[in-house]
Formats: C-alpha cells, sequence, structure tokens
C-alpha cells in the first residue's frame, strides 16, 4: 500500500457499504421523474450504495495542493477564440437541391 502513496492508499482501504433504502430510492426517482416498481426500485438501491460509497472515497482524498480547475471564461486558459471555418459550398457541392445552404427533400409525411 504504501507504493500507492497517501490518496490513493485512502482509496483502496474504504471498504463502507452505503445502504439505500427502497423508500430513498423512491424519493429520487421521484425527484428525476421517473416511475419505478419496487423490483426496479431494489435494483437501483443496490448500483446506488456502491456509487454513495465512491463518492465518499473521492471526498476523502488530500487535494491540498491541487489548483482548482480552470473555467474556459478566466484568464489563461488553453481555449482559442471561436474563428470562421469552411462553409458549406464545398460539401452541398454534390447534393441535387440545395436552398439557402440546406438539402432539399422530398416531402414523405403528409400534415
Amino acid at each position: 500500500m504504501a507504493a500507492l502513496g497517501p490518496s490513493r492508499a485512502v482509496l483502496a482501504s474504504a471498504t463502507v457499504m452505503t445502504a439505500v433504502s427502497l423508500a430513498e430510492c423512491h424519493e429520487l426517482a421521484t425527484l428525476a421523474r421517473l416511475s419505478l416498481d419496487d423490483a426496479e426500485a431494489e435494483r437501483f438501491a443496490a448500483q446506488l450504495g456502491p456509487i454513495l460509497d465512491y463518492l465518499e472515497q473521492l471526498r476523502a482524498v488530500d487535494t491540498e495542493g491541487v489548483p482548482e480547475h480552470l473555467p474556459p471564461s478566466r484568464p489563461g486558459s488553453a481555449l482559442r477564440d471561436d474563428q470562421p471555418g469552411p462553409t458549406l459550398a464545398e460539401p452541398l457541392r454534390g447534393v441535387p437541391a440545395v436552398r439557402d445552404d440546406q438539402v432539399v427533400v422530398p416531402k414523405f409525411k403528409e400534415d
């Protein structure tokens, strides 16, 4: 374990099992606007436990000294400004019917 480093050792040694009740699973489903029967809720509750355990393991990782995420809107971002790309003229060259840079297709459904 010592070779993993301190943060990975925490992840590797954690064996907590979070139990998600059927009622909690139904409440989460309601918030997500899902309709689950009891069998589906039991299956999802069993799957949510390990996910929540992993999130707890991530929370335990020491992030001291790790720089925060730099969003694109902040100065120093590595993202470039948008620049115009090629026009649609080349891709539309082989299309039989074009109107206002859009492919014209025959009507296939009645209104």
